[in-house]
């Protein structure tokens, strides 16, 4: 993959595309769209907060076949607010504009090759955004991707294919965080994650010093979401299970996670 061109040899390869309608709710044909696990692990730094990460998805998925094509997206923060709506949003617009300036503020850490050398690169989730005035009645969300992530986004070289009304959906930002990670490991031939507890409390982002221990993280954290998950199991695609592994006798545990594709 090359970075930052987004040139024509680029647009004609084979690359994971999103699926179903973001507009409208459906239990057979899904929306789904795929998300660069720098975005879902470890690799994102500012202001993002649970809203943020469903906004931002929902962003992705409906101007997907306009990247690279358009650089200003426009869409009425009306429809969107009503899609957010359905699945227990709230009644006004006005969360949209202050969830696109935090998107503004996050950033993203990524990696791409050009010309046999590799590089590290970081961009705003959003590079600009703004919204009409009267946003509540005819207002539109105006937002721009960063020209040197659309490549990474449009080509991940891994990712997770997130279900955007699922997502939307969930409550909290612990279990929309886990959810986002198991999806990048729920397709795989053999679908389980093993990872310590210092990493999961790392990319599920709890505050430093809260929770450190396991028995806390676990039933604060780790079992709320995964009883949300495995609720709506032909919602989420999966159903998980976690049991703690201890090892070499120290006091902290891993988190072995066994997932089960629906």
């Amino acid at each position: 993959m090359k970075c930052p061109v987004f040139g024509s040899s680029y647009l004609m390869s084979k690359h994971p595309v999103p699926t179903g309608d973001p507009w409208k709710l459906s239990e057979t044909h899904p929306a789904t769209v795929p998300v660069p696990l720098p975005v879902i692990i470890v690799k994102v730094e500012g202001p993002y907060t649970e809203r943020d990460r469903k906004l931002w998805t929902f962003l992705l998925h409906a101007v997907w076949d306009e990247l690279g094509e358009k650089r200003i997206h426009e869409l009425s923060a009306h429809k969107i607010n009503q899609v957010f709506r359905m699945l227990g949003g709230d009644h006004n617009t006005s969360w949209i504009w202050e969830s696109a300036k935090r998107l503004v503020d996050t950033k993203v850490i990524f990696e791409c090759e050009e010309e046999d050398e590799r590089y590290q690169g970081i961009a705003s989730l959003l590079s600009a955004a703004a919204v009409g005035k009267r946003a509540r009645e005819t207002g539109f969300l105006r937002f721009e991707f960063p020209s040197m992530l659309i490549p990474i986004l449009k080509e991940p070289g891994r990712f997770a294919r997130l279900r955007v009304h699922f997502l939307i959906g969930l409550s909290g930002k612990y279990a929309v965080s886990l959810y986002e990670i198991l999806e990048s490991i729920v397709n795989k031939i053999d679908p389980v994650m093993e990872v310590s507890l210092d990493a999961l409390r790392q990319w599920l982002k709890v505050p430093e010093g809260k929770l450190t221990r396991w028995v806390h993280l676990n039933q604060r954290v780790i079992q709320p979401a995964i009883e949300q998950i495995n609720t709506n199991p032909l919602g989420a695609g999966f159903t998980v299970d976690v049991h703690p592994i201890k090892k070499r006798q120290v006091c902290r545990s891993d988190t072995f996670y066994s997932l089960q594709s629906r």
